[in-house]
């Protein structure tokens, strides 16, 4: 994969790293509920979790499925040859997205429980899951679909998504025109 700074291919590879690194998290969370003196770090490692997963990994997918895909897809009329495989890469990362969008909201509920500082039922099992679920899904990312993505995608697309993806991310009112 290329090593541009201004490639995004390149950025939502970096993204993955983050993701994951917070993930840790969710995975020590069993063990800071076992601990009187740390309910209060579970309280916030819980909201921290919570919006982490609202706030950076479902645009992250959005992002992904709305500008990446698309940006692919558009490309794929160059590359005929590999088409089969992309779309059957991207249903399958659509697909990965929604189960774990949807494990995600199991989880989730018992997070909000616990960032309020009421009990709540942790399945440890549910949580590593999720954890190596997600670690699963940005590895098949990583290894086939942003090389596919990388190869496919000329300068001029590349920079096309990126701004794509900056306009997106702006943080300016919207306009009303009459």
């Amino acid at each position: 994969m290329s090593t541009d700074i201004d490639n995004p291919i390149t950025d939502f590879s970096g993204c993955h790293d983050g993701i994951l690194a917070e993930f840790v998290k969710l995975k020590m969370l069993p063990e800071l509920l076992s601990d009187d003196n740390t309910a209060e770090d579970a309280k916030q490692a819980a909201q921290e979790l919570s919006r982490f997963f609202k706030k950076v990994v479902k645009p992250h997918h959005d992002d992904e499925e709305v500008e990446l895909f698309a940006s692919v897809r558009d490309a794929l009329k160059k590359h005929p040859e590999q088409a089969m495989t992309a779309r059957g890469y991207i249903a399958r990362l659509v697909e990965e997205h929604r189960y774990l969008e949807k494990t995600w909201k199991k989880i989730d509920k018992s997070l909000k429980k616990i960032s309020k500082g009421k009990t709540a039922d942790i399945d440890t099992a549910a949580l590593t899951q999720f954890a190596e679920d997600y670690l699963s899904h940005a590895e098949f990312e990583e290894q086939f679909f942003l090389p596919l993505a990388e190869e496919i995608l000329s300068k001029h697309d590349k920079a096309k998504l990126g701004m794509s993806l900056h306009i997106r991310h702006l943080d300016i009112p919207a306009q009303n025109y009459i």
